[in-house]
């Protein structure tokens, strides 16, 4: 099913390059729409716990846009995890772009800086001669490839000696949680401790008819009203979350009923027009 809703999104992307209008799209700041309450925000907190790139590295942005803020981890062998092995991941600074690429084998350093001391690292050197036995392999259950991942080696500090490098952190992460940080401070404590926060989303249909996208809005609960989850409001829209610009935040016009009043048959989602 994943896979299914993973084709229908790349396919209205394709209908939109070619400007057909075949899918719903994410309704711009500035609308009227309706969504289903997903949840009631109590605190600032909650909101900034899943952003992609955390509030303290910020300090961070000169080497994010120089490509030289890398992911990296190795993994701790456990039958009784999924996939038999546990993942240790972190942050390595390079010293240059590109004096190393992904999948390759690194050593790091402890750097001095602060809170961070456990998430970002230092580089210290390429590491080019591992034994196999370096390496745990592992199958998925459908198949019989056989893949390899570092296995963590932790010296007394509790730090690997050697890790794998992933993917850079790209700058689009950094200019998102930024956006989205700067979003969440439009609402106040008193905002939050008056559940005057709620969380919203929306279904968008593609071109058979069938939700492909369920964009989520913040907003703010007027005085005089209340919400729980399973609420369906309307809303004054303002950016949509996990969007790149700051904007404004939705706020509620009124109360139009509950989740099951708009779920018929096969129709279980609240659709944003």
């Amino acid at each position: 099913m994943q896979r299914i809703g993973e084709r229908r999104l790349l396919l209205c992307g394709l209908f939109a390059a070619f400007v057909l209008t075949g899918c719903e799209t994410t309704p711009n700041e500035g609308r009227i729409g309706q969504v289903e309450v997903v949840r009631v925000v109590g605190a600032l907190s909650e909101l900034n716990a899943n952003q992609q790139v955390e509030e303290q590295l910020e300090v961070y942005e000169k080497e994010i846009r120089e490509s030289r803020l890398i992911k990296m981890g190795c993994v701790i062998p456990d039958p009784a995890a999924y996939d038999g092995m546990r993942h240790w991941n972190r942050l390595v600074i390079l010293p240059s772009r590109g004096i190393a690429k992904d999948k390759d084998v690194v050593r790091i350093q402890k750097l001095d800086n602060g809170a961070l001391g456990d998430k970002v690292f230092g580089f210290s050197g390429l590491e080019n001669k591992l034994p196999p036995e370096a390496f745990h392999e592992y199958t998925y259950t459908s198949g019989k490839t056989v893949f390899r991942a570092l296995k963590c080696a932790f010296d007394a500090s509790g730090v690997p000696g050697t890790v794998e490098l992933g993917w850079r952190v790209p700058p689009f992460e950094l200019d998102f949680s930024k956006a989205e940080r700067a979003r969440h401070r439009q609402f106040t404590d008193e905002d939050f401790s008056s559940g005057r926060v709620g969380e919203g989303v929306c279904a968008l249909r593609d071109v058979f008819g069938d939700v492909y996208h369920q964009p989520s809005w913040l907003f703010k609960v007027p005085p005089e009203e209340t919400i729980q989850k399973g609420d369906v409001v309307e809303l004054r829209l303002g950016e949509v979350e996990r969007g790149g610009g700051a904007g404004k935040v939705s706020q509620m016009v009124r109360k139009i009923g509950k989740r099951e009043d708009f779920a018929a048959g096969v129709r279980t989602a609240v659709f944003c027009k």
